[in-house]
């Protein structure tokens, strides 16, 4: 580009006689000049006039703007966001869930290290040219840049409606029935709600200027979607399906369902249509639940992965694989309105899908599973037993896991349901003010093990967020955890290695150990110490009165943990070619927290307060 700017200028020099053109053109060259010069004066700080959000950080190294960011967002958590009702201001809090070991992601999560690197980047993205008039552009006009910011309107209308939903009244559409071999309508009921998206939207745009959101939830009437003379139009109808009635549905390898007149006209409702203001006839989940599950019950399988373990230093299969069948309901009633309503057909065809397993035919050398390839290891001496107890069973469900080559595994949906069918246990959890019981604490301490166990395994890591506060089980050393919870965040990982790799999971006294067996493939996995900086100190004990406990008794819910930063390097090496990753983690401050027995009046006074 020099060379052409200075071909332009003897071009016009030649064009240009005397002093005066000569003057401007020296003038053309000092202006341009100046434009390229000034930007790169900034070459090491942001560029003035850019701003993260309301926040300015133009002209402050990298290192500068973090910290400014770090202390904004400090603020911004602890604040919560400022709820008003009829007049009454509460807080809710941006962290959701918190116990001794386990966190939920936030309402709201900042990149900072991503969002400082956005602002300095800007004015630097482009060609000498437009990268120059982008850093004009800042310093004349200012340039807000958005942080890179996670949070989920639907996430937090929901939490809102978790708080402040309890007195809701939400309207009921008018239904079909079927009395006495008549159809008839039941009304609808017009109900009241408080307005939660509009709320959590309005949250998301201050936060994203990062400044600290307050909103009023104001009741807004919930209006029915179905009404009574919506439904009263389709009588005709639904009696002339009656009358082909029975009906009879297929079970694929099963014995067929017979629906009687009663049985076809109960499964019928009107529901909205596609368009806008329309409505249909249909057979509904809701009205034919009944007979769903008397066809689930005969042919559900649940689909079983064949499982592996290490005995006398061999690779046997200890559970073969088995075929799953499952009902799918909303296929099953689409094939009824599809045949019964829009083909006026008396027959149609349930829809049972099938479910293959893990291969077990490959046998474990086939497979390449010959030798241990890596441990991860984690302690959690101290856990209260129903802690104890979901690690339990997240080993039960994890042995003998196979993951192929290529594979990418997700921790959260091979531990799903987190639900106390699947054999977990509820952990007292602290949300805002309240203490409450959460089905699934502990999870977080497999998700850090599954991380060592990746790291020393040399894979990479695909999903990966560390906890909002520092946890003492899983330090030494600090910046090495993975906090997991149903749906996100997640832990996921992909197996690069050209053979399946079998987890193998045990308990040992206090210890959790994850095993990886599979070949060796010659890669060289290191992670460095990690380092600890930005040191911050936890805020004032907090006292939680609750009429759970015996009045004066008190119960230690949190110790005090301090807040900071840490950050380790990841390296992997194979073949030759080594890749690089830098793991940051940003805890923040937790006080140590005191459950404290009181009267109801007195747990009131504090609500209220």
């Amino acid at each position: 580009m020099k060379r052409n700017f200075l071909h332009h200028v003897r071009k016009q020099a030649k064009k240009v006689r005397g002093p005066d053109g000569w003057f401007a053109l020296g003038l053309l060259v000092l202006l341009v000049a100046v434009l390229v010069a000034v930007p790169k004066l900034y070459a090491k700080t942001i560029v003035p006039g850019v701003w993260i959000g309301n926040m300015p950080v133009g002209g402050k190294t990298v290192a500068e703007a973090t910290e400014l960011l770090n202390v904004r967002m400090d603020v911004l958590y602890d604040k919560g966001v400022k709820v008003t009702i009829d007049g009454k201001t509460t807080n809710l809090a941006t962290q959701q869930a918190i116990t001794a070991s386990d966190v939920a992601p936030p309402l709201v999560d900042v990149n900072v290290e991503a969002s400082v690197d956005g602002a300095f980047a800007y004015g630097r993205n482009f060609g000498v040219v437009r990268s120059t008039l982008q850093a004009w552009r800042a310093m004349l006009f200012r340039k807000h840049v958005d942080p890179a910011m996670e949070a989920d309107p639907t996430y937090i209308a929901d939490a809102l409606h978790k708080q402040y939903g309890a007195k809701d009244n939400p309207a009921q559409d008018a239904h079909l029935q079927y009395v006495g071999g008549t159809f008839q309508t039941k009304p609808e009921q017009a109900g009241k709600a408080l307005q939660y998206e509009p709320a959590a939207i309005e949250v998301v745009r201050v936060w994203k200027a990062l400044a600290e959101p307050a909103v009023t939830l104001v009741e807004g009437e919930d209006v029915a979607k179905v009404k009574v003379a919506d439904v009263e139009k389709f009588f005709d109808d639904a009696q002339e399906i009656v009358d082909r009635a029975p009906v009879t549905l297929q079970v694929p390898d099963g014995e067929a369902v017979t629906l009687n007149a009663a049985a076809v006209a109960g499964g019928l409702d009107v529901i909205p249509g596609t368009k806008r203001g329309s409505f249909t006839l249909a057979f509904t989940e809701a009205k034919l639940q009944k007979t769903l599950d008397s066809i689930r019950a005969k042919t559900d399988v649940e689909a079983q992965d064949a499982r592996f373990q290490i005995s006398g230093g061999k690779v046997t299969e200890f559970a073969a694989g088995k075929i799953g069948k499952q009902l799918d309901d909303a296929a099953t009633v689409a094939a009824l309105n599809t045949q019964v309503i829009g083909k006026d057909a008396s027959v149609a065809v349930a829809v049972v899908t099938t479910v293959q397993p893990q291969s077990a035919a490959d046998s474990a050398a086939e497979l390449g599973i010959t030798e241990l390839v890596a441990t991860g290891k984690t302690n959690f001496a101290g856990s209260p037993t129903n802690r104890r107890k979901n690690i339990a069973n997240a080993v039960r469900l994890l042995n003998g896991l196979l993951i192929q080559s290529g594979e990418e595994f997700s921790l959260v949906k091979a531990l799903s349901p987190i639900e106390l069918s699947n054999g977990y246990f509820p952990e007292l959890v602290i949300k805002g003010n309240r203490t409450i019981p959460e089905v699934g604490g502990g999870l977080c301490q497999v998700g850090t093990t599954m991380f060592r166990l990746i790291l020393n395994s040399g894979l990479p890591v695909l999903e990966r967020r560390n906890h909002s506060y520092r946890v003492s089980y899983y330090e030494p050393p600090v910046g090495m955890d993975a906090t997991i919870y149903d749906p996100s965040p997640d832990f996921r990982f992909t197996n690069d290695y050209a053979t399946a790799l079998l987890l193998q999971t045990r308990v040992v006294k206090d210890d959790l150990i994850f095993d990886f067996y599979g070949t060796k493939d010659g890669r060289v996995a290191h992670s460095s110490t990690p380092k600890l900086f930005n040191v911050t100190k936890p805020p004032a004990v907090k006292y939680i009165k609750t009429t759970d406990m015996a009045v004066g008794q008190k119960k230690r819910l949190e110790r005090a943990h301090n807040g900071g930063s840490a950050e380790f390097t990841y390296t992997v090496t194979k073949d030759g070619k080594t890749t690089t990753k830098v793991f940051t983690s940003k805890y923040r401050a937790w006080q140590e927290v005191w459950l404290v027995g009181a009267t109801a009046e007195e747990v009131a006074a504090e609500q209220a307060a």
